[in-house]
């Protein structure tokens, strides 16, 4: 695996006893736990960075929160969700801004048609 400082170790050249010294004892089972390991947290690293931003809350949350009703129905998008929304497209269009200020200022043409 890509970016893993120990890769595996590829059995099908070791003779027969170092194939069997290396499966009873010699760090078959902990290598490969470690590889799992490093590629469930690589994989869940991922998951959380690209995961779609929750728009509304649930209603335990809701209730942690002090706002929740106790009838059903509880989560509705324009008492809760919209504020998250307008939130994010406010960070999103600050974000345009401060990248646009970054570009350098066009030339001005002048204007052939006069």
């Amino acid at each position: 695996m890509a970016g893993l400082r120990n890769g595996p170790v590829d059995r099908r050249y070791l003779s027969d006893q170092d194939n069997d010294n290396y499966l009873r004892g010699g760090g078959f089972g902990e290598r490969s736990m470690a590889k799992a390991r490093a590629q469930g947290r690589r994989g869940n690293i991922s998951y959380r960075a690209n995961r779609p931003i929750s728009t509304t809350i649930s209603k335990e949350q809701g209730k942690a929160r002090g706002r929740a009703p106790e009838t059903p129905g509880f989560g509705d998008f324009t008492r809760y969700g919209d504020e998250s929304q307008r939130q994010r497209m406010t960070d999103v269009s600050q974000e345009k801004e401060r990248a646009e200020s970054f570009r350098p200022t066009k030339m001005s043409m002048p204007d052939i048609y006069q």
